[in-house]
């Protein structure tokens, strides 16, 4: 019996002109570029589609761009070949959080989840848990609320690492 599993890409394999040929080929992807574009406040595809490079391999670019474009690609997928169905999703450190996003049901989402958990205890990422019913946070010891807040308050729940404990 064979078994389907999407695996997605991290950061680092970002390329000037990824997803191009997706929104050239398809209407629904370069709406949801568009859509992406509009949600960020600037125009990401112009930067995945044109470059140039060094502006693309840039931490603030490459990370929502990879995860835009495997999200897109994704999405695709699913409306292209409707009976599709993967056992498994992974990803390789950003592409984690589209994996996430491609878990298609809850035990899909935990298994994902579960892949995710060095990040959970560094401290610096969020996980939405958007299929369970409760909401509830993984917590180590060792995270904290921050001491001082940003001049833009907390808009998300925050956590730092208590060096200390």
């Amino acid at each position: 019996m064979s078994k389907t599993a999407f695996l997605y890409a991290g950061q680092g394999a970002q390329v000037v002109g990824m997803g191009k040929d997706l929104a050239e080929a398809y209407p629904e992807a370069r709406a949801l570029f568009d859509r992406a574009n509009d949600a960020l406040g600037y125009d990401l595809t112009q930067i995945c589609f044109e470059g140039p490079e060094a502006e693309l391999t840039k931490t603030e670019n490459a990370q929502p761009g990879i995860f835009l474009v495997s999200w897109v690609a994704q999405e695709l997928l699913k409306s292209q070949v409707t009976t599709l169905k993967s056992d498994a999703t992974a990803g390789l450190s950003l592409g984690e959080f589209t994996a996430l996003t491609a878990a298609a049901t809850a035990d899909d989402f935990t298994a994902a989840a579960r892949a995710l958990d060095r990040a959970l205890m560094t401290g610096h990422y969020f996980v939405p848990l958007f299929h369970t019913n409760k909401q509830w946070v993984a917590h180590w010891n060792r995270l904290e609320h921050p001491y001082r807040h940003s001049l833009y308050g907390m808009r998300l729940e925050s956590w730092w690492l208590n060096q200390n404990n």
